[in-house]
């Protein structure tokens, strides 16, 4: 039984120190960044464009007024066709917090305009401050 045990070990010595890196032998993989790597570009300011907002209703009629939780759709129309695809994005004038938004849609490029999908006006009486209000100013972005 000692000559079992003598012999486990001195394997185990053996598997030990065949497996352990010895002086100047590789560590292990090492990686590097390239120091040459993609660079960002920096983003450009767009000008303003004039642009007309438009609000209509479930039968795609245009509107003027309506009451708090009807269904909508949003429209941004251009004054000359986009070069690029942007975004618009549609919040109330009153309220500057960037979750706030009530709308987005993407007008094509080529394109002069875009809509949102119809949509409940669901709080838009309210204000940021919780009190009624009987007029909403809503801009395009």
């Amino acid at each position: 039984m000692n000559r079992r045990c003598l012999s486990l070990l001195l394997g185990l010595f053996l598997a030990a120190s065949t497996l352990t890196p010895r002086g100047g032998a590789q560590q292990g993989i090492q990686f590097e960044m390239p120091q040459d790597g993609p660079k960002k570009q920096v983003a450009k300011n767009v000008p303003t464009v004039p642009a007309a907002l438009e609000v209509f209703n479930g039968q795609s009629a245009k509107i003027s007024s309506l009451a708090d939780g009807d269904t909508v759709k949003l429209k941004v129309t251009l004054q000359s066709p986009t070069d690029l695809a942007c975004v618009a994005y549609f919040k109330f004038a009153d309220d500057d917090r960037k979750e706030s938004r009530i709308g987005s849609c993407i007008i094509a490029a080529g394109a002069q305009s875009c809509e949102t999908k119809l949509a409940p006006a669901l709080g838009w009486y309210w204000g940021k401050d919780g009190k009624g209000l009987t007029e909403r100013e809503v801009r395009a972005r």
